[in-house]
């Protein structure tokens, strides 16, 4: 565990503050807050994969678990809703959105299956959200056709694709 004394309750304000700072136009300061999300989602999906493990009690976990439900995706689905001028948070949004992904999968499995860890050309976040044009084009393609074959509910269309599109469009 990387807090061991850490709890939910303890981690929700700092969660908050994590949230609040990654909006703010300091550059370091937002850097900073979204490895602490990071870190604490990490730390959650610690908690939850341990307590599992060794048939603990399931109260902690639920909290953990309720914890980036409630607050932590909701702010990540607020954060790719921001308008054109906050261009540089809502990046930073999406690059947390892909970290926890990657920390913890079952968050939001079918955006956590855009990920790909073993072929950068494949990420379709690092590639959504990279410099060059083909790399953003090449990324669309590759999520229409996902969504042409129904890979996607309803819900994860409206509430993290089709904001993300919008942007681009």
């Amino acid at each position: 565990s990387l807090f061991p004394e850490l709890d939910p309750q303890l981690a929700l304000p700092l969660l908050c503050q994590f949230v609040h700072d990654i909006e703010i136009d300091d550059l370091a300061l937002r850097h900073a807050a979204s490895h602490a999300v990071v870190l604490l989602v990490r730390h959650a999906a610690t908690e939850q994969h341990e307590a599992a493990a060794g048939g603990q009690s399931a109260d902690p976990t639920h909290r953990w678990r309720s914890l980036l439900t409630q607050v932590a995706m909701p702010a990540m689905q607020r954060g790719l809703r921001l308008p054109p001028t906050k261009e540089v948070v809502r990046l930073e949004m999406l690059r947390l959105l892909s970290e926890t992904q990657s920390a913890d999968p079952t968050l939001e499995p079918q955006m956590a299956a855009l990920r790909s860890d073993d072929d950068p050309e494949v990420d379709f976040y690092l590639n959504i959200t990279h410099i060059q044009l083909p790399r953003r084009q090449r990324a669309l393609t590759r999520l229409r056709h996902r969504i042409d074959v129904g890979e996607f509910e309803p819900r994860v269309l409206s509430t993290y694709l089709l904001p993300l599109a919008l942007h681009i469009v």
